[in-house]
């Protein structure tokens, strides 16, 4: 009668496809005009450019639900708008989104902390309070290398007298803040149990094997 024991195999299966939405763990914007400045308390995140005057708004986004083993598929980032898109002459307003490591906290480092651009778009001016803009990030291999570290930061930059601002965690509006969906799949992994004897039957058929060659080559 075989004995079972706790010994198995782990046999890789057809991969798992997921969908996860996002909200960030912190916000806030972020200026060095006139000092260096950062809030994370205004209902609203700014994304300006107006000469030298800069504000870029900051999203903390922990991966840590995500395995680390996934394969990172695709990433949009959803803004809400706080208030309608200007910018001079009509036209529309850059959207330029760089992602790098994070470290949960809203700082003043973020205002120009080296990161790959994830997207490169642009929005439309108008629009109004409520309306939800999403953008495809054109390379989602930053988020993929960040799936160890778990902590992802984004910096959202717009140029040319643009004026953006968007809903943010702290917003006292009947508003959404910011958030992430990312399509991902992870490889299924399951647990076959095996005989705790069966691995010393095959060592004892491959002894047998050995000493049977070892007769003839006599």
């Amino acid at each position: 009668m075989a004995v079972f024991g706790a010994a198995s195999l782990v046999i890789a299966g057809q991969a798992q496809a997921a969908t996860l939405v996002l909200d960030p763990t912190a916000d806030g914007d972020v200026t060095t005009f006139g000092g260096d400045a950062v809030d994370t308390t205004d209902g609203a995140l700014s994304i300006l450019q107006s000469g030298g005057n800069i504000t870029n708004a900051i999203l903390e986004f922990d991966l840590g639900v995500i395995p680390d083993a996934a394969t990172i598929d695709s990433v949009s980032l959803s803004v809400v708008l706080d208030r309608f898109v200007s910018n001079t002459g009509g036209n529309p307003a850059e959207f330029d989104v760089f992602a790098y490591a994070g470290d949960g906290v809203v700082d003043i480092a973020d205002y120009d902390a080296p990161g790959s651009q994830v997207i490169d778009a642009q929005l439309p001016i108008g629009g109004s309070s409520g309306d939800v803009l999403a953008t495809v990030f054109s390379d989602v291999s930053p988020v993929q290398a960040l799936l160890i570290g778990d902590l992802l930061t984004l910096r959202l930059e717009t140029d040319s007298f643009a004026s953006v601002q968007i809903a943010s965690l702290e917003t006292l509006k009947d508003l959404s803040a910011s958030f992430l969906t990312i399509n991902y799949t992870v490889p299924e992994v399951s647990e076959v149990p095996v005989p705790a004897a069966l691995p010393l039957l095959l060592s004892g058929i491959a002894g047998l094997g050995f000493a049977s060659r070892r007769r003839k080559s006599a």
